[in-house]
């Protein structure tokens, strides 16, 4: 009465559209995610263009300057991939017994923190992207007009 292969070929099918929006909305959320780390950083190193200017007034190089900056987002970015490692590392296995049968059994699904390198990865890129935007303005910043605002 009714075809077997068929109806498993149906079934991958349908559970593979599942998958495929299923990894395009973890792609945006990801992709969402960096941009805010980004946009909050470059507000950050925004904000600290009189600050820049200063420095380069008392005599740092641009070299110096940059190279601080880029050590700043990379600790930055470590730093908070630190903590999202411990918080998913730690808290996720309460989380996972406390929605019981809502999320299948990790003996069918293994869920380490390692899993999650996609996010660690995209938080690094984006504080690294982050430093190149002041990066650039200050190579091209013209520190009297910026010390005029003081």
């Amino acid at each position: 009465m009714i075809d077997i292969p068929f109806e498993q070929a149906r079934l991958k099918e349908i559970s593979g559209v599942g998958k495929s929006v299923g990894f395009f909305v973890m792609l945006f959320m990801i992709l969402l995610g960096g941009l805010a780390v980004c946009s909050m950083l470059v507000t950050r190193f925004e904000g600290m263009t009189v600050q820049l200017a200063v420095l380069r007034a008392i005599g740092y190089t641009k070299k110096e300057i940059s190279s601080w900056l880029i050590w700043e987002g990379i600790l930055l970015g470590v730093l908070g991939v630190l903590i999202g490692f411990l918080i998913d590392a730690t808290i996720f296995p309460f989380l996972r017994s406390a929605l019981g049968s809502a999320l299948p059994p990790a003996d069918l699904v293994a869920s380490s923190s390692i899993q999650s390198y996609p996010i660690w990865l995209m938080a690094m890129l984006a504080t690294i992207f982050s430093v190149v935007v002041p990066v650039v303005k200050m190579s091209s910043q013209d520190i009297h007009s910026s010390l005029k605002g003081l």
